[in-house]
């Protein structure tokens, strides 16, 4: 945009304000309608500058990087190369990890924990993390990846053993039990994020040993779909959720001989086999909502028992 001459002054003004003056002025445009053409250029200089180590002067607003986060702009398919995703969490890291973890929506402070998971070696290998793969990086490889700022509790990420990203960790998990128990589920961002923190807080609570985390999970499900005070929209909108993920696994084991391992049965593999009292409430919630995904959480069901 800068090369080609075809600024115009407002966006240099957005600029320029990015780095030096009121940045959530900056990220209310980005959020807003207007030309996307145009705020996509925007993005991708800003994005650029991040890259290269320049930093806005002041900090962004937790609900802007909210907003930015949850903004239908973009793909979340690749968020370090969508510039709207790399200025999200380029900001980010700009904050405490103890700060971040309850004011942050749960599918961004899960995604950014994966980042910092990945850098130290433990990645989701078909579902599984494992602490045995624990491996301190070099700082040029925190550097690489926006983390170098990066502190929880006081220590520098420099300073990062398994015991303080177990302590990440369970900090996660308890913000993914406090939003089930306060009705604060339509607050994890986009629909389709949820399922995401789903898997997450399983595979996260048995990494960590965590205790029962199926169990524990599908008790909280339960209360929240019981739970008057939550609309039947929030309630069909985890159901359906729920369901996509069944429709795709009912798909997949049509042809299961062709893949390269055993996609579990999504409601198993979330809740366990003897949560009877949740299921019986899914397909209640599902009945009355009138959701497209009935059958396939039936048959997921009855695959499960």
């Amino acid at each position: 945009m800068f090369l080609n001459g075809s600024i115009t002054n407002e966006e240099l003004n957005y600029y320029v304000e990015f780095f030096t003056g009121d940045i959530n002025d900056v990220l209310s445009y980005l959020i807003e309608n207007g030309d996307e053409n145009t705020k996509l250029l925007l993005a991708e200089d800003l994005a650029k500058d991040l890259r290269r180590g320049e930093l806005p002067e002041k900090s962004a607003s937790v609900s802007k990087i909210n907003e930015l986060w949850c903004a239908e702009i973009g793909s979340k398919s690749n968020l370090i190369g969508n510039p709207y995703g790399f200025i999200t969490i380029t900001l980010l890291k700009l904050l405490t990890i103890e700060q971040l973890i309850p004011v942050v929506v749960l599918s961004l402070s899960e995604y950014y924990i994966e980042l910092l998971l990945n850098i130290f070696g433990i990645k989701n290998n078909f579902g599984k993390y494992d602490f045995a793969k624990f491996e301190r990086p070099d700082e040029a490889e925190f550097i690489r990846e926006w983390f170098i700022q990066a502190k929880f509790e006081g220590t520098a990420i420099k300073e990062f053993d398994q015991e303080i990203l177990k302590a990440i960790v369970d900090n996660w998990l308890k913000q993914v039990s406090n939003s089930l128990e306060n009705d604060e589920l339509q607050l994890w961002a986009r629909s389709e994020d949820k399922i995401s923190v789903l898997y997450r807080y399983v595979q996260w609570g048995q990494m960590i040993n965590k205790g029962n985390s199926k169990k524990g999970l599908a008790e909280k499900l339960v209360n929240y779909l019981n739970d008057e005070k939550v609309t039947q929209e929030y309630k069909k909108i985890l159901i359906e959720e729920l369901g996509k993920e069944c429709r795709k696994y009912l798909i997949h084991n049509e042809r299961r001989k062709y893949l390269s391992h055993d996609d579990d049965n999504p409601i198993n593999y979330l809740f366990g086999k003897d949560s009877q009292e949740l299921f019986s409430n899914i397909l209640k919630v599902a009945e009355v909502t009138n959701t497209d995904y009935f059958n396939d959480l039936q048959k997921c069901i009855n695959e499960s028992k």
